[in-house]
């Protein structure tokens, strides 16, 4: 199945902004993500009519949270078709805080449960209450890690700098022109959409994968669902930097090397 993945699906966000021309593959990312976000949708569907107004419960809370991120998810990709790049990282910040309180919610030690029922009277979970379990219960690199990524998306929802500075291209004389006064998408520059499809690659398969770990979706439904979505033929890379050729010689080079020392 992952060999079926067209490289868009595991690129990182740095390489997609530098090499952001690869619209062929970027089509059929597309294609196959809204496949996925669908086929997840309809599945979580079968769960109207389960739980009632006041079912309290962590199973109704998990379909809710998980739900919500689909959505976000399935928005923030139509927003990336149109080129309307601007809230997609707000959405992609919101998938990762919701997923990561279902998660949390899961644990179901006392802690957990107690901010359950908070969440049920209308109360705002703090992120940190997540991090702060996963660093006493599973590693601080885990939840440094988990640090770093709340901090590089908050600054799209708390609009420093540089996360605005997305939305301009420099004319003449290194002038800002900002890209949303024009009617047309010529003034967006590429590697901004490619960077997000990147981040947003990474969110659905977050998505997938909690999903089965929340049991809120068996694992074969979760896999008959990338099997139905991914294209057979993948779209292979056009472009490739200096840096990538030579990092494939090397590659090949040591593959080969081990072969004729087997010998």
């Amino acid at each position: 199945m992952e060999k079926l993945k067209n490289f868009i699906w595991n690129r990182s966000p740095q390489d997609a902004y530098r090499n952001p021309y690869e619209y062929k593959a970027q089509e059929q990312f597309v294609r196959e993500a809204f496949k996925v976000l669908d086929a997840i949708k309809i599945q979580f569907e079968k769960f109207n009519r389960i739980f009632t107004r006041d079912d309290v419960s962590l199973e109704k809370a998990i379909w809710m949270l998980q739900l919500d991120a689909t959505d976000s998810l399935i928005g923030c990709l139509e927003l990336l078709v149109t080129k309307k790049h601007k809230v997609a990282g707000r959405l992609i910040r919101d998938t990762v805080e919701v997923l990561d309180l279902s998660a949390y919610f899961s644990i179901e030690n006392e802690k957990s449960k107690n901010s359950l029922k908070k969440w049920y009277r209308n109360e705002v979970i703090p992120n940190r209450e997540y991090r702060d379990f996963v660093k006493t219960n599973i590693s601080l690199e885990k939840a440094e890690e988990l640090k770093l990524v709340y901090s590089q998306l908050s600054k799209f929802n708390h609009r420093t700098y540089k996360s605005l500075a997305y939305g301009y291209i420099l004319g003449k004389d290194n002038k800002l022109v900002y890209d949303g006064f024009s009617n047309s998408n010529s003034l967006i520059y590429p590697g901004v959409i490619s960077m997000y499809y990147s981040l947003l690659a990474n969110m659905i398969q977050l998505l997938a994968y909690e999903a089965i770990e929340r049991k809120l979706l068996k694992k074969e439904v979760v896999e008959n669902i990338w099997e139905e979505s991914i294209e057979e033929e993948p779209i292979n890379r056009k472009y490739i930097t200096p840096e990538e050729v030579f990092k494939n010689f090397i590659s090949k080079k040591t593959s080969n090397d081990k072969v004729k020392n087997s010998y």
